[in-house]
């Protein structure tokens, strides 16, 4: 998964309330509240020795939830007690009045929607309240782990914890696969460490855990060319870790789990496919289905929120997904032409589709579709799905089914799913999972009101990951430690 919102920002007005003191430099700190949930944002203004009045401030801000610092304000301009921030990469803006000297009144804008916004002079940066975050001393070892690939032109970077013992006992391990998207060995996301959490629990119980940085993150060192990549690769590259972790020798090769989060699940899935002797996987939150199905349900939600009629909103999620398994399906060195070529031809299908069965509905999708930008509704549908028909790594997503190498584990198994996973919806997996588990030993497990991200949480929502403080609920912890246990 890759988790991160834009935020936009406008121009800062420049102004001082008396000669003899100015309330604006400090750190000014206010939450907006998005589809629910609260968003600080942090503004740390400066003042300059320039009497130019575009350059006598200049101002950074944090999104600490969504691990930004200092991003750059390209104009702090205040006059009298009207301030207005402009970041041009971002594109937002917020336009405020000073009310005393620790508050500042006004709104933020992001794409035509308005949050109001009330910033308290802090004086100090604030730190996220991540509880679960490891921290020293620790009572087990950790070493680094640097290995290339099977083919040499990776060199992969990552942490190893064990526990310590006074003989030369050879430990379980468990390796740690991340979700989609480019991740650390510690999985940062929203302030949280999800993957050192989870490998600090299993090093207490009694298991070693090697953790890597995925390709193009941290550490790991890649050639350009290894970066378009796809869920194959990974697959690969999990081949590659089972491999060097048998080459350590505080290390049981007959005793190695796999953990996988998301896509990592079917990566590890995959690997256990490949190697009979893995002694035991566990999925959180695996999709069991094809990346065409979870993309049609996470539209479905979309669409369903649209001011449209049934039939209308039924036909608009057949068109889309006819364009994206399209796209999935077009040769990766097709060119433009052949990419308009097929829309105008998909296109052209559903229409002769739709058209028997409500052509009130086509006028309806059609003026959604096109807006105010686009002349036609081909033109509309060639700039929308554009980027999924040249992304290598979308394409397999979308035509790749884990069923198929679940199928194939032969080894036990546990699959954990949040009944509030928004992104890997556990009555979808339930379904796939009945077909997956006939004559396996296989366990699927739905947790009561946990998300994505396996924490204790209210609606699931993805801005709500950052607001909750506990990284992984405790509960699964214990949940995975215990199975791993029973396993070993």
């Amino acid at each position: 998964m890759k988790l991160r919102l834009l935020f936009l920002f406008s121009l800062l007005n420049a102004f001082t309330l008396n000669a003899q003191f100015d309330p604006f430099p400090g750190i000014w700190s206010g939450d907006i509240l998005v589809q629910g949930s609260k968003l600080n944002l942090i503004f740390k203004i400066k003042k300059n020795t320039i009497n130019d009045p575009a350059l006598k401030y200049t101002s950074k801000m944090d999104v600490p939830m969504q691990m930004a610092k200092n991003i750059e304000v390209d104009e702090t301009l205040i006059k009298k007690k009207n301030i207005t921030f402009n970041i041009r990469i971002l594109g937002a803006n917020f336009k405020g009045k000073i009310i005393d000297t620790n508050h500042i009144e006004g709104v933020f804008y992001q794409n035509k929607t308005s949050f109001e916004l009330i910033l308290t002079k802090t004086y100090i940066e604030s730190e996220l309240d991540r509880p679960q975050t490891p921290k020293p001393p620790f009572k087990y070892g950790i070493e680094s782990a640097v290995f290339s690939n099977h083919e040499g032109d990776i060199l992969f970077s990552g942490s190893l914890t064990y526990p310590k013992t006074l003989d030369a006992t050879k430990h379980p391990v468990v390796i740690l696969f991340s979700g989609s998207g480019a991740q650390t060995r510690d999985g940062n996301i929203f302030g949280h460490q999800t993957y050192w959490v989870i490998a600090d629990h299993l090093t207490k119980a009694g298991f070693a855990v090697l953790r890597v940085d995925d390709r193009g993150a941290g550490n790991t060192k890649v050639k350009p060319s290894k970066m378009n990549y796809t869920t194959a690769d990974l697959i690969e590259d999990g081949v590659d870790y089972v491999q060097y972790i048998k080459t350590l020798p505080m290390i049981d090769s007959n005793r190695i789990f796999l953990i996988g989060h998301s896509e990592g699940g079917a990566v590890a899935a995959a690997v256990a496919a490949k190697n009979k002797k893995i002694r035991g996987i566990i999925g959180l939150a695996p999709s069991l289905i094809s990346g065409l199905d979870i993309n049609t349900y996470q539209n479905t939600q979309i669409i369903d929120n649209f001011k449209m009629d049934s039939t209308s909103k039924r036909l608009y999620v057949h068109l889309h997904r006819m364009m994206v398994n399209n796209c999935a399906l077009l040769p990766n060195n097709s060119g433009l032409s052949a990419y308009k070529t097929m829309v105008d031809s998909v296109y052209a299908v559903w229409y002769q589709q739709a058209n028997f069965q409500n052509k009130k509905s086509i006028k309806i999708i059609g003026k959604q579709l096109k807006g105010k930008k686009f002349k036609t509704v081909n033109q509309s549908l060639q700039s929308v799905y554009q980027p999924i028909a040249y992304n290598a790594w979308m394409k397999y997503f979308l035509q790749y089914n884990p069923m198929v190498d679940w199928m194939n584990v032969k080894c036990p198994a546990l699959i954990l799913n949040g009944s509030k996973d928004l992104q890997v919806p556990v009555s979808l997996n339930k379904v796939a999972f009945e077909k997956i588990n006939r004559h396996k030993d296989i366990t699927f497990k739905e947790l009561n009101d946990i998300n994505h991200l396996f924490q204790k949480c209210e609606t699931g929502l993805l801005l709500e990951y950052g607001q909750i403080t506990e990284t992984v609920n405790p509960e699964v912890l214990i949940e995975m430690s215990k199975w791993l246990d029973a396993h070993k």
